[in-house]
């Protein structure tokens, strides 16, 4: 499970160590106080926790950091369901190993979700609560909110916002970055488009599949009849064979899937829709 840790005091820090030590919680982000001046040379000095956090490498967050914010509720108040930012100057002279990647991913994950953003990695982003209040966030499927709050009806905005460096630990990021988003993106398309009728997506693989194997098995008579050629000659009925086979299991994968959605919704109590708001008249 993905957290964030609010704290600044020392005592704080011990704290912190111990839930990072935790192997089913994952820190993700700590908030805590800028750095103050101390000591007789009044330095600039980090507070224990960002300390740890930046030996950790995990990203931190302090008020100086949350001045963006107002400009992310303005658009909110403009009545858009999330803002998202967009970082400038960020992988300045690193064009091939890390900006022509990000920009490839944004790409295809704008074309494929339809809804456009330059920067879907930034974490910095406002939500209105009732929007993604019921998205379930598993893996690295938060950089798809902003495409999930779309989906719902939401309107999704994206404002330039200041990139701050990475001080501390190593980027990641890359060419192997994309391949891991497109396989996210298939489960992420595949849950909205066919969450609520997996029937229609493994039954047109599957009738097309038995479609084919029909087919292939009529030419294969067909070649018997009236040019003599013996099935044992040709591959065509081992594949008919596949192909009707592989065309009945989608279609039974189809019939599971449809029985999965209904105990899922039916066990909940759960609807396939989202009220935004309702008005009962007397």
């Amino acid at each position: 499970m993905n957290s964030a840790y609010f704290g600044s005091p020392h005592l704080s820090a011990t704290l912190l160590t111990q839930l990072i030590e935790k192997d089913d919680l994952s820190i993700s982000l700590v908030v805590t106080q800028p750095n103050k001046p101390a000591g007789k040379r009044l330095e600039m000095m980090p507070t224990a926790v960002k300390l740890l956090a930046q030996k950790h490498t995990i990203e931190v967050f302090d008020e100086e950091s949350f001045e963006k914010l107002p400009r992310l509720l303005e658009k909110i108040d403009e009545g858009y369901e999330v803002v998202s930012g967009w970082r400038q100057g960020r992988w300045a002279g690193a064009l091939f190993t890390r900006r022509l990647p990000s920009i490839v991913a944004n790409m295809i994950i704008s074309a494929v979700t339809g809804v456009s953003l330059h920067d879907y990695g930034c974490t910095l982003k406002a939500y209105r609560s009732d929007v993604i209040k019921g998205v379930k966030l598993y893996g690295e499927m938060h950089r798809f909110i902003p495409a999930y709050a779309a989906w719902q009806g939401g309107r999704v905005a994206e404002i330039p916002v200041t990139h701050s460096p990475r001080k501390h630990g190593k980027s990641n990021y890359g060419f192997g970055r994309v391949f891991r988003v497109l396989l996210d993106l298939v489960v992420v398309v595949f849950m909205h488009r066919y969450m609520n009728r997996p029937m229609h997506f493994f039954g047109m693989w599957g009738l097309a599949s038995l479609s084919f194997g029909f087919l292939v098995g009529c030419i294969a008579i067909t070649l018997r009849i009236f040019v003599g050629l013996h099935l044992i000659d040709t591959p065509l009925p081992v594949l008919t064979a596949l192909l009707i086979i592989v065309g009945i299991q989608l279609v039974l994968f189809g019939v599971i899937g449809e029985m999965i959605m209904r105990t899922y919704y039916e066990s909940q109590n759960r609807r396939p829709y989202t009220i935004k708001e309702s008005t009962i008249e007397h």
